[in-house]
């Protein structure tokens, strides 16, 4: 017979609610972000899906699925474009800071501090993040991973409950597989962990693992993963699904070399120097140790940074540092934790819990003073300009700025009509209002084996692209991966002219 626990009403208080509300106001500040290139490339192939195309037979990228639907999702609520997108997060965002704070309220001697973990997780991610890092699988992944290790580790009044929590466990950790499968083992990790330590609460036993634990997970799974490959099967992507899903990374790694460690360190610094006050309050996670079942929220912490900063090394071809965004979540529960420890070990900060949040969420902030003040100028000096949006967009971004005049020509009336290619950033698709040609976009060659290479002059021959253009980035690279297509071009195409984007071959 399962013990019944009491537990805590679920109501929020006034403080985590003034902590929304604060995070929702300083998110709400890059709703009008410029995409970069990733958000350009996931909003036009959410938008080609939407609109019937195949995922890895029409449009091509070596990503799980997830990403694309989380972009339709915003494009079919919001609108496809910058403001939609950014909207979408900020609503999906202030949702893991709710979670967050909930689930935090459980495992803390001072519930208070659960809106320092909520703020670190959320609110120096808005204030701290570059353009490129919104909109990242990784700053999105933390949800459903914390979801289904939250509803692994709470205690269950009967078997048919944590029959139903295990489910929606494995329900959450198959949303995680849909944005990268690479990430799976994290909440089974946690499972895992939950398994041994609410299992000897609950009457341990192989028949209770397998069949109000194992199982449910696995449907929940099971569910979710037979639904999308159901989905992407029926427009006729089968085979190309296993290609990409499985065959693809072992193939690229053993062709392409490994990205420098140096940019490696460069992400690990960058996660340091914006979340150094979590970083310095998770060391003191063990202060005030009250046993593993009390303890079970910072173990699985613990195990989520583990496997968090393996997965990023194992993706030996990126190193990036939107990766390490991966990592906050599970920081962000360790220094409310620490926090909660510290403030045991001290009565003057134990009786003025309110103070210590505030004081160390206005420490949290430092890192991101600065850009936040770059970005008010911005809006500032644009809402003078006829078009708001567009004028701040350009402070923003130089790219922006420089792409929609170098681009006009794209929207001339005499301009050859219909999909153009791009070797280089997406965001040339994006601003000059064009579809791409074809299904293999051109702004990851530097990643594709000589497989897709190959298959580059068909794709072109076939699509008939008005125009192609070639960054200086990737000129050098065209010609020595794929002398087909510079041939093609010189039969086909003719130069138009050379900008700061690259060469333009207009189609004869």
């Amino acid at each position: 017979m399962l013990a019944a626990r009491p537990r805590p009403t679920l109501r929020p208080s006034r403080f985590a609610l003034w902590t929304l509300l604060f995070i929702a106001l300083i998110g709400a500040t890059r709703i009008p972000e410029p995409f970069e290139g990733d958000q350009a490339f996931f909003t036009l192939t959410a938008r080609s899906l939407v609109h019937g195309a195949r995922l890895y037979v029409d449009v091509w990228d070596n990503k799980q699925p997830g990403i694309f639907l989380f972009y339709a999702l915003a494009g079919r609520l919001f609108g496809f474009g910058e403001v939609g997108v950014h909207l979408l997060e900020l609503v999906y965002q202030l949702i893991t800071a709710a979670a967050l704070i909930g689930f935090m309220q459980r495992q803390l001697r001072q519930p208070l501090f659960a809106c320092l973990a909520g703020f670190l997780a959320v609110g120096s991610f808005y204030l701290c993040a570059a353009g490129w890092h919104l909109g990242q699988v990784e700053g999105l992944v933390g949800l459903p991973i914390l979801v289904s290790v939250a509803l692994a580790s709470r205690s269950a009044a009967s078997r048919a409950e944590r029959r139903a929590q295990m489910l929606g466990a494995g329900l959450a950790m198959g949303c995680v597989a849909l944005f990268k499968l690479v990430l799976s083992p994290i909440p089974v990790l946690g499972w895992l962990i939950a398994y041994l330590v609410c299992g000897l609460e609950e009457g341990p036993s192989a028949l209770s693992f397998f069949s109000d634990w194992l199982l449910p997970a696995i449907a929940g799974v099971g569910a979710v993963l037979a639904a999308a490959v159901l989905w992407l099967t029926h427009h006729g992507g089968w085979h190309e699904l296993l290609w990409t899903w499985f065959i693809y990374p072992l193939v690229a790694s053993s062709e392409i070399a490994r990205a420098p460690w140096a940019r490696l360190g460069q992400s690990a610094s960058w996660l340091a120097s914006n979340y150094g006050v979590g970083i310095i309050l998770a060391a003191g996670c063990a202060l005030g140790w009250r046993g593993w079942r009390k303890e079970i929220a910072t173990i699985q912490a613990l195990a989520w940074l583990l496997l968090g900063a393996g997965a990023i090394v194992a993706q030996k071809l990126s190193y990036y540092e939107y990766h390490f965004l991966l990592l906050v979540p599970p920081l962000a529960i360790l220094a409310a934790r620490g926090a909660d420890g510290l403030a045991t070990e001290a009565s003057w900060l134990r009786a003025r819990p309110r103070a210590m949040v505030v004081g160390l969420v206005a420490i949290a902030l430092l890192p991101g003073y600065l850009p936040a003040l770059k970005r008010s100028a911005s809006a500032f000096h644009a809402l003078a300009e006829p078009s708001p949006l567009r004028a701040y967009q350009d402070r923003r971004s130089p790219a922006y700025r420089t792409w929609h005049s170098e681009l006009a020509f794209l929207n001339d009336p005499s301009s050859r009509s219909g999909p153009i290619y791009v070797f280089g950033d997406p965001r040339i698709l994006w601003l000059g209002h064009r579809e791409q040609a074809g299904a293999i976009n051109g702004w990851s060659w530097g990643k594709y084996p000589q497989r897709l290479w190959d298959r580059l002059p068909e794709q072109l021959a076939t699509s008939h692209p008005a125009y192609v253009m070639i960054s200086d980035h990737y000129s050098e690279m065209v010609r020595e991966r794929s002398p087909a297509t510079m041939a093609l071009l010189a039969q086909r195409y003719q130069v138009r002219n050379s900008t700061s984007s690259g060469t333009w071959y207009a189609r004869r």
